[in-house]
């Protein structure tokens, strides 16, 4: 017998809720998630809906994976407007959920952490290409089940003790944008930022992203979890606010904020990449950044005025 301490990578089917539970004779074995092969079948998906979330933010947008890079546990997925980036010692788990099987919307897929937490959700739609994500590839998709020990030291922790969040997030490969920033813990010193970022009143945002979608100006956004970082790139031309709840709306992506949980924002300054800003967590986590479109004929010299006038 495996010891409890040790925990199997498995990709399995879940049932849709209005049919009840699998029946044991339908269930499928225990499989090891293979990453690697996830994410390169990806981009024979066609176009989907992708969605990253944290407590703070999520990010909802139409994509389309043309390619992949890296391994050993670092994987990036990119396409147009699309830059996606995984660590996969960070996932215990997958899910393929058909549905009824009756529309595309309702094919997804689903990774979770080691404590069940979603981190990424794929989605199909109507232009997706539909063989490409059905319950018979999760044995092209996975190994046959054998114990094995996981990255890190999640092993040693076991199923009953929760992983405390690391105080720097995975390392940043050569050449990714400086303003995905990871998840890293940001100093609490009084007035928040240090070096070159300042903080402002995160009563702003609301009115900046107001400004940006009234002019229809494009934007690139970064949402990250513990897992998962998704940059997408696009023009957003509403901006809805409901207590507190806020909801950027673009041409293939939506940005959905809860202002309750924002604690901190900033405006970094980073060298020789475009001026951004950054939302963070109440424990100073980055959750979200903003940057100016990297889009011909982007009007950066607005991003440029509205983020000056959150300095001044």
């Amino acid at each position: 017998m495996k010891p409890s301490s040790e925990l199997d990578r498995r990709l399995h089917v879940v049932a849709d809720s209005a049919t009840g539970d699998l029946t044991p004779a339908s269930q499928p074995p225990q499989l090891q998630a293979d990453w690697q092969r996830i994410c390169d079948d990806m981009t024979r998906f066609g176009l989907v809906r992708v969605t990253v979330a944290n407590p703070v933010a999520e990010l909802t947008c139409l994509c389309e994976a043309w390619s992949v890079d890296g391994s050993d546990g670092e994987i990036g997925v990119h396409g147009p407007g699309l830059q996606l980036r995984t660590w996969t010692d960070r996932l215990a788990t997958a899910t393929l959920d058909n549905g009824s099987g009756q529309a595309p919307g309702e094919r997804t897929l689903r990774w979770l952490d080691w404590y069940g937490g979603e981190q990424l959700r794929v989605a199909l739609t109507d232009e997706s290409r539909w063989s490409c994500l059905r319950s018979l590839l999760i044995r092209q998709w996975a190994q046959p089940a054998v114990p094995r020990a996981v990255g890190h030291s999640a092993a040693a922790r076991g199923p009953g003790r929760r992983r405390a969040r690391p105080e720097q997030g995975p390392r940043r490969r050569q050449g990714q944008s400086p303003a995905l920033d990871d998840r890293r813990r940001r100093p609490a010193a009084a007035g928040g930022c240090r070096g070159g970022c300042q903080a402002f009143d995160r009563a702003l945002v609301a009115p900046f992203l107001d400004a940006l979608a009234e002019n229809a100006s494009g934007i690139a956004l970064g949402v990250q979890n513990d897992a998962v970082q998704l940059r997408h790139d696009t023009d957003f031309y509403r901006c809805d606010i409901a207590g507190d709840c806020l909801e950027l709306n673009g041409s293939t992506a939506t940005l959905a904020l809860r202002r309750d949980a924002l604690a901190f924002a900033e405006v970094v300054d980073s060298g020789d990449a475009p001026r951004h800003v950054r939302l963070l967590d109440a424990q100073r986590r980055v959750a979200a950044t903003l940057w100016p479109s990297a889009a011909p004929g982007a009007d950066t010299a607005l991003w440029q005025a509205l983020v000056n006038a959150l300095r001044s």
